[in-house]
Order: C-alpha cells, then sequence, then structure tokens
C-alpha cells in the first residue's frame, strides 16, 4: 500500500519581506493619487499652475473651498439634484444589473437548459465587441420607443452584462455542489427559492466584485445625445461648452477635460488651430525676451509636433493639434460647426445652436458652462454680454499711449503667404485684378526683403473687422500678389530663384470683439507686471499697437513697439462675463482695453 505524501510549501523569511514589500509598494502607489488630490485642493491658483507640478503645498489656503458656493450657485439646476440622479442611476442600475447576471448565470450552470453551452459561447464572443459598436442601435431604439430624456436611458443599456454572466458563472461551477441543490429540490425549495437563499449567499464574493465595478463605471457614465433635460443629467455631465478650436480654444477644452469635465469643442473651420494652423500660417510667438518659452498645453502641443513634425509642415501641424484632441478622454469635438444662436434664462447661457454645414446638421448644446475662445466673441451678441469695441481713451483706464478721444479702429487682420528658393530661375503672372507697385516708393516703410513674413500686410482696422471680413480678404489678397510681383519682376530684390509656394485665402485676425469681464486688463497691469492674486496666465509680447490704418499707413514703420515685461500675469477675473453667469472665455476676446490687447493677443 502506498501513502500519498504532500510537501506543505511555506515562503521563507526573505520571500515574506519581498512579498509584503510588494504589497507595502501597491498600496503606496494606490494612496499617493488620492493623497495628491487632497493636497492639490489647498494649493493657490499660483502653485496650481507651476510646472512641473509639486506634491507638497507651499502656501496652504482655504480659497478653493470658499468660493465652491460662489461656483455652485451657477449650476442650472441645484447640485444636489446632479448628486441624486448620480446616486439613483448608480444604485438601481447595479441592483437590476447583478440580478439580471446572477439569475442569468445560475440557468446556465446549475439546470437543464438544452443549448446552454451555445449561449455561454455566444456570450463569450460578446466580451469581444466594443460597447460603441452599439450606440446607434441603441439610440434608434430609444427614439422610437421615445425613451429618450428618461433614467432609462442611463439604466436599460447596462442590464446585460456578458462579462457579469461570465463572471458569476465560472464562480458558481466551481463554489456550489449539484447535490446541495438537489437536496434542496427534494425538501419543497423551488428554483428562485434555491437561487436567492442558496446560491446567492455561497456566491457573494462574485457579485460584491460585481457591485464594485458597476456602481463605478455607473456613477461615471454620460448619456450623451440622449438627455438634454438638466434635471435629468448626471454629476459627472455637469458639461463644459468649448467654443472655437484655436490655440486658445483647444487649451481651454483639453484642461478642462482633464480636470474630468465632460466638454464639446465647437470649431467653424475643417482643422484647428485658428491663427496658428495651416489656413493661417501665423506662428505661436508669445513668449518673448531672453530664455523665455511657452508653458503649460501650449508648450506641450509645440513640442509634441517637434516630436510627430520634425519637418515642421503646417499640414502635419495641423494633424498634431487634431490628434491631440481626439484622444483625449471626455472631449467631443465638432469641426465646420458655426454658432448660430444661443438660449438664455435669467443671465446664464443653457443652449447654444450651431449649424455642422457639411453634415447639414444642428447641434443643440445644453451646458452649465460656456467657454468663447472664438476670438470675434460670437457669443456676445447672441448672450447679451458685455463688450468693447475699438480704443479707449487714455482717461477711461489713465493709459498713456492710448487716442486722447476713444473710436471704433483697430488693428487689422492678414493674409499670409510663403515663398521658397528653388535651384532655378521660376516667373511669375501677376493676376490681372491684383495690384501693382513698380518701385519700392509705392511701398514705403515696409520691409519686402525675402526673410520676412509680411505682416504688414494688414487692412480692415478702420472697417468692421467682423461684417467685412470678405472685403478684407480681397483686398488683402490683391495687396499680397502685388508685392510679390513687385518682389519677382519691379527691380533687384534676389528672387530670381524664389516662387511663390502657398497664399492664405482666410484672414488672420488682430482684434474685434473683446468681453467685459468682472476685471478690464489695462496698459497699467502690462506694465506692472500683472501681479494679481488670481493669476491663472502670462503674456510675454511687446505691446505691438499696429496703426489702424494697416498697409496704407505711410507716415512711418506700420507699428509702435511699446515696452512690456516679459512675461506679465494676466487674472482669472478677466475671463470671466461681468454680466453672463456661465460665461467664460479665452484668447484675444479676454476683457482687456485695445493697448493691453496688443500685448496679450
Amino acid at each position: 500500500m502506498k501513502i500519498a505524501q504532500y510537501k506543505r510549501f511555506t515562503r521563507s523569511r526573505f520571500g515574506n519581506v519581498v512579498y509584503f514589500g510588494f504589497l507595502l509598494l501597491a498600496g503606496f502607489l494606490m494612496v499617493v493619487p488620492m493623497a495628491y488630490s487632497i493636497i492639490t485642493s489647498f494649493k493657490p491658483l499660483d502653485e496650481l499652475m507651476l510646472w512641473p507640478p509639486r506634491f507638497f503645498v507651499m502656501r496652504p489656503t482655504l480659497q478653493n473651498y470658499t468660493v465652491l458656493p460662489t461656483l455652485l450657485s451657477n449650476l442650472n439646476v441645484p447640485l444636489s439634484r446632479y448628486i441624486f440622479n448620480s446616486v439613483f442611476i448608480s444604485s438601481v442600475t447595479t441592483f437590476f444589473h447583478i440580478f439580471v447576471a446572477s439569475l442569468a448565470a445560475y440557468v446556465l450552470s446549475k439546470t437543464e437548459l438544452k443549448g446552454k453551452k451555445i449561449f455561454f459561447l455566444i456570450i463569450q464572443f460578446s466580451l469581444l465587441y466594443n460597447a460603441y459598436t452599439l450606440a446607434i442601435p441603441q439610440y434608434v431604439i430609444f427614439s422610437k420607443t421615445h425613451l429618450i430624456n428618461t433614467y432609462l436611458v442611463y439604466i436599460l443599456p447596462y442590464l446585460p452584462s456578458s462579462l457579469g454572466v461570465f463572471l458569476i458563472k465560472q464562480y458558481m461551477d466551481d463554489s456550489i455542489p449539484t447535490a446541495i441543490l438537489e437536496a434542496a429540490k427534494i425538501d419543497g425549495a423551488g428554483e428562485f427559492k434555491i437561487y436567492w437563499h442558496i446560491v446567492m449567499p455561497v456566491v457573494k464574493p462574485a457579485w460584491m466584485t460585481l457591485v464594485l465595478f458597476a456602481f463605478r463605471d455607473m456613477w461615471s457614465v454620460q448619456s450623451s445625445g440622449t438627455i438634454f433635460n438638466e434635471e435629468l443629467k448626471t454629476l459627472p455631465t455637469i458639461m463644459s461648452q468649448i467654443n472655437n478650436g484655436g490655440i486658445a480654444g483647444i487649451c481651454t477644452a483639453l484642461s478642462a477635460a482633464r480636470h474630468g469635465i465632460s466638454v464639446v469643442l465647437v470649431h467653424d473651420r475643417s482643422v484647428l488651430g485658428g491663427n496658428a494652423s495651416s489656413e493661417i500660417r501665423m506662428h505661436i510667438c508669445g513668449a518673448h525676451g531672453k530664455d523665455n518659452r511657452e508653458t503649460g498645453i501650449v508648450e506641450e502641443l509645440i513640442l509634441e509636433n517637434f516630436y510627430q513634425n520634425p519637418q515642421l509642415k503646417y499640414p502635419l501641424w495641423d494633424s498634431v493639434l487634431y490628434a491631440t484632441v481626439m484622444r483625449q478622454s471626455g472631449l467631443t469635438v465638432l469641426l465646420n460647426s458655426s454658432v448660430m444662436d444661443a438660449e438664455c434664462e435669467n443671465n446664464k447661457i443653457r443652449s447654444v445652436m450651431a449649424w455642422q454645414s457639411n453634415a447639414e446638421t444642428f447641434h443643440t448644446i445644453e451646458a452649465t458652462y460656456f467657454a468663447d475662445c472664438s476670438g470675434d466673441s460670437i457669443l456676445a451678441p447672441l448672450s447679451g454680454a458685455e463688450y468693447r469695441y475699438g480704443r479707449e481713451a487714455k482717461n477711461e483706464f489713465g493709459e498713456t499711449i492710448s487716442p486722447d478721444v476713444a473710436d471704433k479702429k483697430t488693428m487689422g487682420m492678414s493674409c499670409m503667404f510663403q515663398i521658397r528658393e528653388t535651384e532655378h530661375p521660376i516667373e511669375f503672372k501677376k493676376p490681372d485684378w491684383a495690384h501693382t507697385y513698380e518701385t519700392d516708393r509705392d511701398l514705403p516703410y515696409k520691409e519686402h526683403d525675402l526673410g520676412t513674413n509680411f505682416w504688414w500686410i494688414e487692412v480692415g482696422g478702420e472697417w468692421d473687422c467682423i461684417h467685412d471680413t470678405d472685403r478684407c480678404r480681397e483686398e488683402c489678397l490683391k495687396i499680397c500678389y502685388g508685392v510679390w510681383d513687385h518682389i519677382k519682376n519691379k527691380g533687384d530684390h534676389g528672387a530670381q530663384n524664389w516662387e511663390l509656394e502657398w497664399i492664405g485665402f482666410l484672414p488672420g485676425k488682430r482684434e474685434s470683439r473683446r468681453y467685459v469681464g468682472e476685471y478690464t486688463v489695462n496698459q497699467n497691469d502690462v506694465q506692472s507686471e500683472g501681479r494679481f492674486e488670481d493669476l491663472v496666465a502670462y503674456a510675454g509680447w511687446t505691446m505691438d499697437d499696429h496703426f489702424p490704418e494697416g498697409f496704407y499707413y505711410t507716415k512711418g514703420y506700420p507699428t509702435i513697439f511699446h515696452p512690456a515685461p516679459h512675461p506679465w500675469g494676466l487674472p482669472l477675473r478677466c475671463m470671466i462675463s461681468a454680466n453672463i453667469g456661465n460665461l467664460v472665455f479665452a484668447g484675444r476676446n479676454i476683457s482687456m482695453t485695445h493697448t493691453a490687447m496688443s500685448s496679450i493677443r
């Protein structure tokens, strides 16, 4: 007779040290993010903006908590309603999620259902499909059954759970002997009583694990496109809607999304970037002065462009911007979409309507906050938000370089063009509708050597920079072709081997409407380095004030470079509307005087 012997394996003391060391490290990695979040909540704004970020607080403050009631007062419905919706939907859905999954698992594991192996195989295959493939069929079903704008659009899609059925069935197979169930049936127990009083207590570890996963997933769910009633939205769906996808709009959208806010980025062109896109090609150059560079998300985009696009091709720069926003979770992008209308109530914007021209579709976007980064402040006339246009008088803010009398003049806009050198002579024939400049005397104070970007081809400062945009484009193109004809064919400018490679048909704007915010930044703030308590961003260019006449200014150089510190700070208050409770803004349309804008832009 042979007696089987089993050796019991035990860890050595060194093994215990390694094991517990690993557990401590794993626990530390889980605790650190939570600790960092709590510590960061006590940081003042200037410490929040530091890069690289610091773990510990240097100057703790309760300001972030004291301003919370003010922020919450801007919600369209009470915060308690959003919290109730999240708790109610998460709890109800989690209960039925576990109930349905465990019932299905019981049938597949412990009954004699014919074909149950095939059913289970189908469930296993369904795990391979992404939930997004169901989005369109679900929407059609909800629309046909009139369930849109009801709690059921949150609950119904999450009742069946392939993963839940799989996990609980596997646990039932290994944990519940069939003999126990047969004994219960002999004692007169029905199927449901066996399931509820015997099976569910035994498989409690499995369904409790599933509870954690299900509640977590349901808490963060957002029902985009099926819930438009603000009173039915969940806490994570306290949305932020961002209008315009220029650099300011991109940074605003990315920053909001990275802080857990659901964002819709609406942009009226097919490529992102605004003045910095391939349609206009004005490079980013805010950081001025020795050793100064951009910071934050702008610097992130620039460095990503160096990596992805080392030849610095403008069309690929568009792709870098597009890829950055598309891979950001919580951020939806609507290109070729122009905001046409806004619905307002009690000095707050409730929704905006955008027309997507290439899809012939209207989009109505409801949100808690709206950020206008459009440059032209499109939401100002639509919402009744206060704004400025033109130059302020000297005495309004005590500025020394403003005109004596206020006017409606601005800096103009430009169409850029690019040239390149070849290895052989290139001819150029000017369009007959373009202007002609026979001699250098026709271009006084206009640098037109081959190393400039021809920024002085500028018009519109004495016109309406919004409603006369097409007129400005036509005039800019006439000047551009005329200037290149002058360089190529009128005198010796060393351009025989140079060719016109690209010309922009979309003018790059410098100035138009500027919002009135809780504070208006002016020349004095610029010169005092912008030392604000609520500082959130920096400007770095000089006060580069172009004459409104632009190209047609002939008394001297087309601009005056008034000195400014490098860099100087911008306060949060100049980015918050003075009279619309849930409107913020970023870019060249923030609350500032014309003089300050000449540096901020």
